[in-house]
């Protein structure tokens, strides 16, 4: 069982083609309609390379998760949805049907509903739609499928806009899983090294040194955005 993750991650261009424009949704408008057609890409792709695979589709704005049911049926894909509105048997049968479904069906999640204990090893494919801020939510949705009684290599694509909050927000993750700033501030390495760390390990008091760092991250995060040039033809993940 292996997983596929960091040469799988582009950004899509915060423009979207002619034909979006404009593009009303009867549950509200979709986060990114550039994002959402590089993801059907991406899932036709995945049908025409592994007639058996699964996908599940991770979002955190459910008016991207509706303007997809539409576009999946009209793709000629079937698909299965779960979100934090449903009764827990109405979950429960969502995710047992997915087990059994055919080939090719795509079950779109909420990503703060699909919790612990949610079992689609059917599923091969994970596509998350936007990062997440906490790294441990993208970990839960992946784990969905990457887990004891999958059989086969799990493919994850993850999805942003270039020069966009989102990109930043995967910068942030990045330091936090690494570690990165209080290795150059302080020369401790890694998350797991802060939480261990005592006042006398790092200089002045620990706390203030934690919300020094928050204010970094803050300061990144809100800075204005910086947009590159539309490409003529939006692109999405690449292998």
């Amino acid at each position: 069982m292996s997983i596929s993750t960091a040469q799988l991650i582009e950004g899509t261009s915060a423009d979207p083609p002619a034909d979006d424009q404009g593009a009303g949704q009867p549950n509200g408008q979709p986060s990114s309609e550039s994002k959402l057609r590089a993801l059907l890409r991406e899932l036709r792709a995945m049908r025409e390379q592994d007639g058996s695979a699964k996908a599940l589709v991770f979002s955190q704005h459910l008016a991207s998760l509706e303007w997809l049911k539409t576009r999946l049926v009209e793709e000629g894909f079937a698909y299965r949805s779960l979100a934090g509105t449903m009764t827990i048997n109405q979950r429960q049968r969502a995710i047992l049907d997915f087990q059994s479904d055919p080939p090719g069906t795509v079950f779109l999640l909420a990503m703060r509903a699909s919790g612990v204990g949610i079992n689609l090893t059917a599923a091969n494919y994970v596509f998350l739609l936007e990062p997440a801020i906490n790294p441990a939510l993208e970990d839960q949705a992946i784990g969905r499928a990457w887990r004891m009684g999958q059989a086969r290599p799990v493919t994850v694509k993850r999805f942003f806009i270039k020069g966009s909050i989102e990109e930043r927000i995967m910068e942030v993750v990045k330091e936090r899983r690494e570690g990165t700033i209080l290795s150059r501030q302080f020369g401790i390495r890694g998350a797991s090294a802060l939480r261990a760390a005592s006042a006398d390990d790092m200089p002045g008091n620990l706390q203030a040194d934690r919300q020094l760092l928050r204010q970094h991250e803050l300061n990144r995060l809100y800075m204005d955005p910086v947009f590159p040039a539309a490409p003529d033809d939006v692109v999405g993940p690449s292998h």
